[in-house]
């Protein structure tokens, strides 16, 4: 998996810095708080939300994959084979020197740790979460 980030700098030739990717996040979060609201907080919708967390899916992919089938086509039979070849032959796609690497059958993972990130700070990081939280009050983003 790439990220929009990323495929901003690979694609679109946009400046791989610290000062773009916490720009993005800027901006990127009163429309993820929107969708957030609508699809996941909606109570008028609760009964029909199945939520996964990226890390619940790429640790245990076969157990969420089967649920996520199972909320949406109850009464479907779970194919364990073809479940098992998504997991096993997935796609990575990682950014690598400037470049869109695809890994070959490297399955569904979590690879992935937030502290390797290159611009991560673990105060922005938790103060970002405080504001994003899909349970409970979010703290309230500060403008300038």
């Amino acid at each position: 998996m790439i990220s929009t980030f990323d495929k901003g700098v690979v694609r679109f030739g946009k400046p791989d810095t610290r000062e773009r990717f916490c720009k993005l996040v800027e901006r990127r979060i009163d429309r993820y708080n929107g969708f957030i609201d609508k699809w996941v907080r909606n109570p008028s919708a609760e009964a029909d939300i199945l939520s996964v967390k990226y890390e619940d899916l790429t640790q245990d992919s076969r157990t969420w994959l089967k649920k996520t089938i199972m909320h949406f086509s109850p009464r479907e039979e779970i194919d364990e084979t073809r479940i098992d070849g998504i997991v096993s032959e997935t796609p990575k796609i990682t950014y690598e020197n400037g470049r869109m690497v695809r890994h070959s059958t490297s399955g569904v993972k979590g690879t992935r740790r937030v502290e390797d990130f290159k611009y991560y700070d673990s105060e922005w990081f938790a103060e970002l979460a405080e504001m994003t939280r899909i349970d409970g009050d979010r703290k309230e983003r500060k403008t300038a």
